[in-house]
């Protein structure tokens, strides 16, 4: 008997497996802020019941749960040996706030050559939101080298920064 197997549509419309989708799960939220901080609570017995109550109902309006209670801070983006398609190279700081989605990948690998149409989809959709980051890791020595990737990245129009 064949196993079950599942297809997963991406938002391009196209079927793809399971290892192309391995980059759009290495999404995370960099915040190197504090979401919603625990308020203050009064000493039972400082206010009446109900104001304390009314103060308690406003407070949890005011400041969202922190949905994410055990985060740890987000790896520095330090190592590459060089970045291409952006300025210079990026820190934390400038992805304060946005969904970051690491693209490990190879110029020769066909599977990652396959999934720069979903990432382009989702840059497009969410410009102000989401950044996508391209990571290189290369398995030959021809691969290794920066002005290669920077051909690969013309020849396949990838508009995201990518480090080497």
């Amino acid at each position: 008997m064949r196993p079950l197997t599942t297809r997963t549509i991406s938002p391009v419309g196209k079927p793809v497996s399971g290892s192309c989708l391995f980059p759009l799960l290495i999404a995370l939220i960099v915040g190197c802020g504090v979401i919603g901080e625990p308020t203050p609570q009064p000493l039972q017995g400082d206010e009446p019941a109900a104001e304390a109550s009314d103060k308690k109902n406003d407070e949890a309006e005011k400041a969202p749960e922190d949905p994410f209670p055990n985060k740890r801070p987000a790896p520095s983006l330090d190592g590459g040996v060089d970045w291409l398609n952006t300025q210079g190279e990026i820190n934390l700081k400038d992805l304060r706030g946005k969904v970051v989605v690491l693209d490990f990948w190879t110029f020769c690998c066909i599977n990652c050559i396959h999934i720069l149409p979903d990432l382009k989809y989702l840059e497009q959709k969410y410009p102000n939101e989401l950044v996508v980051i391209g990571v290189h890791s290369a398995k030959f020595d021809n691969e290794k080298e920066s002005e290669n990737i920077r051909r690969a990245i013309v020849r396949y129009e990838i508009e995201h920064p990518v480090v080497n």
